[in-house]
């Protein structure tokens, strides 16, 4: 089961025999199909927040061997629609790696590591651009006393960064609610 369960093998099969050595031996012979452990994604889509999308995407669930799993996803969109005036047409792009260890150092412990990208049209921030840069790592460990029952560390941090979208437009905006357009910094 533990073997089926690394996803790795297509079938697990098993053979039990009496063995010729001594009359408490068993001969254990374990017969596997390796499956094709990466996948390629590819998809698109129209969505409210993304616009028109593409998405390609790759995973590899036995990385060299060893049973650790990477992966790489890009996203492309045409930006928000259906939106206020408000809303940055921007086009929103993202990318995310992906690192995962089942078992840290031969423990029972599990690492997994994420870096990831955005560039998009700021939602919160009128006619702004958000740039976000982040990383995640997640360490895991199960109990042993509860067979089913883990817990998790996990520590992230992102840069974010908004930046001047279109300038003569939050101008306007501006003046004509009599803000003075030196109070757009604090918005930033």
């Amino acid at each position: 089961m533990r073997l089926y369960s690394t996803q790795a093998f297509k079938d697990v099969n098993r053979s039990i025999e009496k063995s010729n050595e001594g009359s408490n031996l068993y001969d254990i012979t374990i017969i596997l199909e390796e499956q094709r452990t990466g996948t390629i994604s590819l998809g698109g889509g129209l969505d409210t927040a993304t616009g028109l999308f593409g998405q390609a995407g790759f995973v590899e669930n036995n990385f060299m061997g060893n049973g650790q799993r990477v992966g790489i996803n890009f996203m492309a969109g045409t930006g928000v629609i259906m939106s206020d005036s408000s809303t940055l047409d921007h086009a929103n792009l993202q990318a995310e790696v992906s690192f995962f260890e089942p078992r840290l150092k031969g423990t029972d412990n599990s690492l997994l590591v994420k870096a990831f990208g955005r560039d998009f049209g700021s939602y919160q921030v009128p006619l702004a651009i958000e740039k976000r840069y982040g990383a995640d790592v997640v360490l895991s460990r199960p109990f042993k006393t509860y067979k089913h029952l883990a817990g998790s560390l996990k520590l992230g941090g992102e840069y974010v960064k908004v930046k001047e979208g279109d300038g003569k437009k939050i101008a306007r905006l501006y003046d004509q609610h009599n803000i003075p357009i030196s109070r757009r910094s604090e918005q930033l």
